[in-house]
């Protein structure tokens, strides 16, 4: 949810170059996590956040926005700074990222390691009314016990 940047450019590239392998080797090699008791902690791999993140958010209660306030919870204390208080972050999903919301379903395409602390992850989101979108989420490990916590959520423009 913040800009891409050249570095950015060049990881989505390597994205999407990796995306066919990643795509037809990956397989779930963790259990699903209730979302809604997960919280921030050290633990989880980069690609579980994102889906708990994903499946909150296809799951998410329109009347209390829960799903949304749990993915707010798992964005990094930068993006949530830059996004936030979780009424603001809500409703910057509900207008910009509707395809989100109460997706059909959600694909993990490709993962790519840019740091130690830094992976950026390439996800095919089919929403209920609309097509198909790519969507590329940036997220580092601060090392604060927190575990993976989400920089930022763009569209893929490399499609």
């Amino acid at each position: 949810m913040v800009r891409r940047s050249r570095s950015l450019n060049a990881a989505a590239a390597l994205l999407l170059a990796s995306s066919t392998f990643f795509a037809s080797s990956w397989r779930r090699c963790f259990a699903l996590v209730d979302w809604r008791a997960a919280h921030p902690e050290e633990g989880r791999s980069a690609m579980e956040v994102v889906e708990l993140q994903l499946r909150a958010l296809q799951e998410n209660d329109m009347a209390t926005s829960e799903g949304i306030a749990k993915t707010f919870e798992f964005a990094s204390p930068s993006n949530q700074a830059a996004t936030g208080p979780v009424e603001r972050f809500a409703e910057m999903i509900y207008l910009g990222y509707p395809i989100l919301l109460n997706s059909k379903q959600f694909t993990l395409l490709s993962a790519l390691k840019l740091a130690e602390n830094e992976y950026a992850i390439r996800v095919e989101v089919e929403g209920t009314w609309a097509g198909k979108q790519i969507f590329v989420w940036l997220l580092s490990n601060t090392g604060d016990g927190t575990g993976w916590r989400t920089n930022s959520v763009m569209p893929d423009g490399a499609e």
